[in-house]
């Protein structure tokens, strides 16, 4: 009888795990999409050229792959779309005299391919749960350009876009690089998850080093998560 107890424990606890086993994804497939708040960090060794600077609103999509060795913890990666860059409020002269209030617009495209460790706290096999994740990613520019718009009156209304060049010479606009530090936040479900992420550029964007100038990346993600298997 003393017996008795320990063994129907252990017997629960084994057809709970192999329940568990059976319930929980072991791979996932993944389409996501959200809202980007942009901005970019500039300044040289005696100049905060960011500090003006005012975040973009913009937008991502791309997919997921994701291995679950656990309920608890779950390693992602994939690619994602993402829209980076800043405006910037500034008085241009159009040929005459008097200054015209604009926005200059900074937009620059990049493919990021992220490495992410998420963690589940208590997880709910069936509805999922709170997670936190971190990691790392790792960008690749694929095109950009700025614009300039005014709310002026006249003729004049907005530039056509200007694409800029990419690359890693000192000729080139943006660099062709950009990675950094990836933290998030969320819930998950059973058929999609919502993660509050933010992405930290570390890597120098601008190819123009001179009195230490250097620019980096920052971007907060609102990201929704769509199971497909």
């Amino acid at each position: 009888m003393r017996l008795l107890l320990p063994i129907l424990i252990l017997f629960s606890i084994s057809v709970t795990a192999q329940e568990t086993e059976i319930a929980f994804r072991k791979f996932d497939i993944g389409a996501s999409f959200g809202l980007n708040v942009s901005n970019v960090l500039a300044k040289s060794k005696d100049t905060v050229f960011s500090k003006d600077f005012s975040p973009r609103v913009t937008g991502h999509f791309g997919m997921r792959l994701i291995y679950n060795p656990f309920a608890f913890l779950s390693i992602r990666s994939g690619f994602t779309f993402n829209i980076r860059g800043y405006k910037l409020k500034e008085d241009i002269y159009f040929g005459s005299s008097t200054p015209v209030e604009s926005e200059f617009i900074f937009s620059s495209v990049y493919i990021d391919f992220p490495l992410v460790a998420q963690f589940n706290i208590m997880p709910d096999v069936e509805n999922g749960g709170m997670f936190f994740r971190g990691g790392g990613y790792y960008g690749i520019a694929i095109g950009g350009g700025t614009a300039v718009k005014t709310d002026d009156q006249s003729s004049f209304k907005q530039t056509s876009p200007q694409n800029f060049s990419i690359g890693n010479s000192k000729t080139d606009d943006l660099r062709k690089e950009d990675y950094g530090v990836t933290l998030g936040w969320g819930f998950e479900f059973r058929t999609f998850e919502v993660a509050l992420a933010w992405d930290i550029g570390l890597a120098n964007i601008s190819n123009d080093t001179s009195n230490g100038l250097y620019a980096n990346n920052r971007l907060f993600r609102i990201d929704v998560v769509v199971f497909v298997l």
